[in-house]
């Protein structure tokens, strides 16, 4: 109870404004069970709410956030965005957001500048600065990963995977691919023990594993059984969605009759997707993950001179 007063007090609220907002300021924190108990017994996220809830109670000109829309459950994080919305829109106030939460900054503000060592390396419109962003982590994402297997790792010991390869459209192996354009996977497994009636799967994730699309040969490969030996699997993608990133492969095998997993496996390589020069789209990282492929139609309502026909076009939607 204290603490509020004290948060308020150093942010130059009045006691009578503090006593005036403070159930506001509990409820908002959710902490209404601990209001009377010591702060020194606080966990640190407990403690970030309640300072969040105190200084977003006032109308600032001046706001500064630091990192402070990761604490909290999913519930409360979307609580603290609807209320950084809410004095930015509705009440004018300037923000200054610190964040390493890039689709935040995204969607919050008007303008970012983006800081490497204390120094300014982009500022500007988010859409431009964000891309800068993504660009260069990619980077360094490949420069320390590689392909290392880095996620989680599941196996029966029924097979091992032996190699995963990434071809493009005309075929050749690569690590990079050209967005809406084919690609085909190649996965080589050795069967150790007889595996029944074998599901393939094959998954795509981002680079925090994020999981964002999946494929199951189930109906596509009839096979009774692999006897011990080596196998090819191979999958093809028609105009590779995803957008220009970074993003990781996860495999997995099931056996057709259970669905029992004999095999699973996170971030088995990584691999980037690229813009073609002249290519047919101009979406970017911001947009989403993946582009929708649609038609798009254009009707005319009514029997006015000016309007006349129809028109149907093919476009891509991001």
């Amino acid at each position: 109870r204290e603490n509020v007063y004290l948060n308020g007090a150093i942010l130059g609220m009045r006691k009578a404004e503090i006593d005036r907002k403070f159930d506001e300021i509990v409820d908002f924190a959710e902490m209404a069970e601990f209001i009377d108990t010591p702060v020194k017994r606080y966990s640190s996220g407990m403690q970030v709410k309640l300072a969040f809830a105190v200084a977003t109670s006032i109308e600032a000109e001046i706001l500064i956030v630091d990192e402070v829309l990761a604490v909290g459950d999913l519930a409360f994080q979307r609580k603290c965005f609807d209320r950084m919305q809410s004095l930015i829109n509705g009440h004018g106030s300037t923000v200054i957001l610190v964040s390493h939460n890039i689709r935040q900054v995204e969607r919050l503000c008007n303008r970012t500048m983006l800081l490497s060592h204390g120094k300014v390396i982009a500022d500007g419109p988010p859409a431009d600065v964000c891309d800068s962003f993504y660009r260069a982590s990619d980077k360094q994402i490949l420069a320390n990963r590689g392909n290392a297997r880095v996620g989680r790792t599941q196996s029966s010991g029924d097979l091992e995977l032996v190699a995963v390869e990434v071809f493009d459209q005309d075929g050749f192996p690569t690590d990079a691919v050209h967005h809406l354009q084919d690609v085909e996977f190649r996965i080589e497994y050795e069967v150790k023990r007889i595996v029944p009636s074998p599901i393939f799967g094959l998954g795509v994730h981002t680079t925090d594993f994020f999981f964002l699309a999946t494929s199951q040969s189930i109906g596509a490969i009839s096979k009774p059984l692999l006897e011990p030996g080596r196998y090819q699997v191979t999958f093809r993608v028609k105009r590779f969605p995803f957008l220009p990133g970074v993003y990781s492969l996860r495999l997995g095998v099931a056996l057709g009759e259970t669905f029992q997993p004999v095999f699973y496996s996170e971030s088995v390589r990584s691999i980037c997707v690229t813009s073609k020069r002249g290519a047919e789209t101009n979406v970017t990282r911001g947009d989403g993950f993946v582009e929708l492929e649609g038609t798009w139609g254009l009707h005319c309502l009514n029997s006015k001179p000016t309007c006349v026909g129809s028109q149907h076009v093919e476009v891509h939607v991001p």
